[in-house]
């Protein structure tokens, strides 16, 4: 497993693109080769597995399917955990986090939460229309607005089930819907600009 200190010293010296491609967009699950240790063949074989499941379920390519958060790298890439390990809160267990690039849902979802948003939760509008602005659909969009957590739950039960029950899932599973793998890439390459800034002022006290 890298370690904390590899990953920083990354930060500093990596452009912010060099630094998706080699934790983000590489074929590595620090979940299954770590947290669940399996070996090497047996983790090419539970990741087929995953894609294949999620793919027969939601009807997309085993190709737009992609692990992103603590459980690909073991650390958070988010600035506000700022590299905070899998599992390392006792107090709330990790998600396994599942990137969805998909247009046909990206476009199914935004159309639901404008009629919702405009309606009902316009508390909801920032969060929202900027993740819509970023070709992207978050898990707090799927998740808090009632229709559409409906919606989102009666496609997805059958898919958390099955991926707990034959591809060794043991934690909370959340999905993230993407418009375009460009989209995906612009989004975490915005959040590591901003987690370079976190780890270089904590370096400077």
């Amino acid at each position: 497993m890298i370690s904390e200190e590899e990953i920083k010293y990354d930060l500093i010296n990596m452009d912010d693109t060099g630094i998706v491609k080699k934790y983000l967009l590489n074929t590595d699950v620090w979940y299954f080769t770590c947290h669940l240790n399996l070996d090497h063949n047996a983790f090419m074989i539970n990741l087929d597995l995953m894609n294949e499941i999620v793919s027969n379920n939601l009807s997309v390519s085993m190709k737009n399917i992609l692990i992103v958060g603590s459980g690909k790298t073991g650390y958070s890439f988010s600035p506000q955990k700022a590299l905070r390990k899998f599992d390392s809160n006792e107090e709330i267990e990790s998600d396994i986090d599942i990137a969805i690039i998909s247009d046909k849902y990206f476009f199914e979802y935004w159309n639901l939460a404008r009629k919702e948003v405009s309606v009902r939760y316009s508390r909801y509008y920032n969060e929202i229309s900027s993740g819509i602005f970023n070709g992207y659909i978050s898990k707090n969009t799927l998740e808090d607005i009632p229709s559409i957590r409906k919606k989102w739950n009666d496609r997805i039960r059958a898919t958390k089930k099955e991926l707990k029950a034959r591809a060794k899932f043991q934690h909370p599973i959340n999905f993230r819907i993407y418009r375009s793998w460009e989209d995906l890439e612009e989004y975490h390459i915005k959040g590591i600009n901003k987690l370079k800034k976190v780890i270089i002022k904590e370096g400077s006290k």
